[in-house]
């Protein structure tokens, strides 16, 4: 798959290393080996050593690299200048200085968002597995130059081998693929947006800021020095909100990294409106203004607010890449190269979030490593409007000419935005499809794997009631007692088929939603055709083209709507099965006085052998609860979903704990606190257990040396929830079988019960014997959730990551506790 923002020329790498080189000036040499130790910093040497592979191996791709053949002609023929120029080419790829090298090995393990240093990661680790290097070891590609004599021989065959490799597509590091057409999409959505706004506003401006904030990513609150990632993640969200209210800025570009462990770096770059910022320093005394009034005077000390743009002019004294862009030449030269420059920067050296900082992005719907383009602030036509002052004023005529829509587009304009929601009912659709709408909407309300707020669950829901009205109606273009040539006559919105107005209204949405993170983690049809969005359809439909549409939605709606809309079906007919089993079970749970609480239980690790522990550890700890009593409550029944997401999994848990009227609301607190830390804990929890049993039976401790030495147990790939096997059985209460996931994050977020009902929308619900309709309430909605929830919160590719029969996990009464 080709990178879209990859310049075609080296010209474009020149200027884009130009500008890391000036960005990134801490020369790794002017450090102490304890200031090195940083582990995710970025050097001067890192830049150049970036530059240097990127060169090589771009010219070994495109066949460009000299060869093997002219290596030995120019020997053969005396010719010592070309022998040693070709020496000197791959000696870049070598990165025969150790500050370069010890730089490049850094940022390869921690910066995987570059997918050429990615993959040649890949091969680098395969081509030294292959040379008989041990675990940890990497093939030195500089040795080769460390005798008088370097060999030739070798250093081909490894630019040989990589070349092959490359030319056969037998390397691609993981994600890859998805990350290239991730970043395409942004590349394409950011020019087409530079473009409207250039062709809507004249008098624009640039203005690049870095922003230094004290940060360590694995600190807590506490920390007078540095701010946490909650902090962090409040000060980025206020000066975004700050940015959207300027009414002076109409596009931003966030590249958000880490400069050290201690320093998180903002950058951004900024398209003003030149009539409101007269210079880009002005745009850069509004931000230090900003972010002094969310800080305060006290700790603006903390922060270092620097503008770039004497920097820029300095190293591109020949271009305008700051200030006011003057011409269309300037404009059109800062969108084919700085614009892209520092897009560019984002794809190479990308933030890796984490889990935490991912969470807090999703909540506060910050930008990080995107872009935003304040559509709405443009509000005149066009640009002579914005100078209106400079043209002589004309006396007002008395008509004036009626203005003729000539996109499809501009009829919305006629729509009251309170009457909007009018435009997607259910009139005329079947019964069943009004009640698949309705249990999307519930079923997107009620997850909380991924954050999406209540305005796009709206817009996505009248996504899908577009959809079900064009997978069950015939397309047609114009309502009833109307043609072509009445509505052509005078173009109305009302004068079109309910279907055309329906996707009008859909189309705006979805360039509202451009701007906005979609949660591609939800398995909806609304999604799909949002990001098929462009493949199928125009940007603009003219208004006497109204067939052109009409052709539009019917190849749509077969190639891509019905094949989806059969698969939804067929995962809606499986869920409606499990119904009957849930109420079944929850019926018999409730039969007792209980409080009901219910958490997002998750793990860092993802599919095989990581996830099937992650299910073996759940259910040791849901068995764990029903044995024990944890603040004074026994667990009487739980009821859950797994969701294999690729990136991280999860499991969305509704536990019952057996109370009676008399419980005081303090205790449930504390109970929910304590079940929370049981979790994040279990690992360790589990070993003192294991402890305590080996204490009370010290006739297991005598084989235990025995155990050690007789069997090599993988508890990982064992499953012990699987497998009979005594021996294993007897080891697993001597042995932690989870002690795998020591280092790995186990984490247990509380939620509401239920979100859409206002008498089950609580972090607990206490349901007690003859409240009736409380417990028919929670029954239905508890049971429509867990039965259905994973038709759109697994996608279909996702299920291979199950490590169990299937995403549902169900308790069992136990006859004897309940008597």
């Amino acid at each position: 798959m080709d990178k879209l923002w990859v310049g075609s020329s080296d010209e474009f790498f020149q200027g884009l290393f130009a500008y890391l080189k000036n960005k990134f000036q801490i020369k790794m040499a002017a450090l102490s080996v304890m200031q090195k130790n940083t582990a995710v910093c970025i050097y001067h040497e890192t830049i150049v050593a970036l530059e240097s592979i990127h060169e090589v191996l771009r010219k070994i791709e495109n066949g460009s690299a000299p060869t093997r053949e002219d290596y030995e002609n120019a020997i053969k023929n005396q010719d010592e200048t070309e022998s040693l120029a070709i020496s000197d080419f791959y000696k870049k790829l070598a990165l025969v200085d150790q500050g370069e090298f010890d730089a490049f090995q850094n940022f390869r393990n921690h910066y995987y968002f570059d997918t050429t240093i990615s993959n040649y990661s890949v091969f680098l680790n395969e081509y030294s597995k292959n040379m008989g290097c041990e675990y940890g070891e990497y093939f030195e590609l500089s040795s080769l130059w460390t005798k008088k004599n370097f060999d030739a021989d070798k250093l081909f065959k490894f630019i040989e081998s990589y070349q092959a490799q490359t030319s056969l597509g037998l390397i691609t590091a993981e994600d890859i693929p998805d990350e290239i057409a991730s970043q395409n999409r942004i590349y394409e959505m950011l020019i087409q947006d530079y473009d409207d706004l250039v062709s809507r506003i004249r008098n624009i401006g640039v203005s690049v800021v870095d922003i230094f904030l004290p940060s360590n990513l694995r600190r807590y609150e506490g920390d007078s020095e540095l701010f946490s990632s909650r902090e962090l993640m409040i000060v980025i969200h206020r000066l975004e909100q700050a940015l959207r209210q300027e009414d002076g800025i109409l596009l931003i570009v966030n590249h958000a990294h880490v400069i050290n462990n201690n320093n998180f770096v903002l950058s951004y770059l900024l398209i003003y409106k030149a009539n409101i910022f007269k210079t880009s320093e002005a745009v850069h005394e509004m931000i230090s203004h900003e972010v002094q009034r969310i800080i305060g005077q006290m700790h603006m000390w903390r922060i270092n607010v620097i503008p770039r743009d004497s920097m820029l002019q300095r190293i591109f004294p020949e271009e305008s890449f700051s200030g006011k862009l003057k011409s269309k030449t300037d404009k059109q030269t800062f969108r084919n190269k700085f614009l892209r420059y520092f897009l560019s920067c984002i794809f190479l050296m990308k933030l890796d979030k984490g889990e935490e900082l991912e969470h807090y992005e999703e909540m506060k719907y910050i930008t990080l490593n995107n872009y935003l383009y304040f559509k709405e602030k443009i509000y005149f036509d066009n640009a002579e409007q914005e100078n209106s002052f400079e043209v002589p004023k004309e006396k007002p005529k008395q008509t004036q000419p009626k203005v003729v829509p000539h996109f499809l587009d501009e009829l919305i304009n006629e729509i009251e935005l309170e009457k909007f929601d009018k435009y997607f009912n259910s009139r005329g659709l079947p019964t069943k499809e009004d009640h698949k709408i309705q249990l999307i909407h519930f079923l997107c309300k009620q997850q909380d794997t991924t954050n999406v707020s209540e305005e796009l669950i709206d817009d996505l829901i009248r996504i899908e009631s577009f959809l079900s009205r064009l997978s069950c109606d015939p397309v047609y273009d114009f309502a009833d007692g109307y043609n072509i040539k009445s509505f052509q006559a005078s173009p109305k919105l009302v004068k079109l088929s309910f279907m055309f107005q329906q996707f009008l209204l859909v189309s705006e949405v979805e360039r509202i939603n451009r701007s906005v993170r979609l949660p591609r983690e939800l398995n909806l049809k609304a999604i799909s055709f949002l990001e098929q969005y462009d493949s199928f359809f125009a940007s603009e439909y003219e208004v006497y083209k109204t067939s052109r549409l009409r052709r539009d939605l019917g190849k749509y709606r077969i190639s891509a709507l019905q094949p989806l809309a059969k698969q939804e079906q067929q995962r809606l007919n499986t869920a409606s099965k499990k119904i009957v089993s849930i109420q079944n079970y929850l019926n018999q749970v409730l039969e007792t006085d209980v409080v009901v609480l219910r958490f997002i239980f998750s793990c860092r690790g993802r599919a095989g052998e990581q996830a099937t522990m992650f299910d073996d550890i759940f259910r040791d700890y849901v068995d764990n609860l029903k044995r024990r009593y944890t603040n004074g409550f026994r667990l009487e029944g739980h009821i859950g979903i797994y969701i294999p997401h690729r990136y991280k999994h999860y499991i969305d848990a509704t536990l019952f704990f057996k109370t009676d009227k008399n419980t005081d609301i303090g205790d449930i607190a504390i109970l929910r606190k304590v079940v929370s830390d049981y979790w994040i804990d279990y690992v360790v929890n589990k070993q003192e257990q294991i402890h305590r049993f080996n204490d009370r039976h010290p006739q297991n401790n005598k084989n235990l040396s025995f155990l050690k030495t007789s069997w090599s147990l993988d508890f990982s790939k064992s499953g012990l929830k699987t497998k009979k096997w005594k021996a294993l059985n007897f080891c697993k209460n001597i042995l932690n079988p989870f002690s795998d996931l020591k280092q790995t994050k186990l984490t247990a977020r509380s939620l509401p019960i239920v979100k859409t009902e206002n008498s089950l929308n609580h972090d607990y619900v206490e349901v007690f014997q003859g409240q009736r309709a409380k417990r028919k309430l929670l029954i239905e909605k508890v049971s429509l959730y867990y039965a259905y929830g994973p038709t759109i919160l697994v996608r279909p590719d996702e299920y291979e990551l199950l490590p169990r029969k299937n995403c549902l996990i169900l308790g069992r009464i136990r006859s004897l506790h309940s008597k």
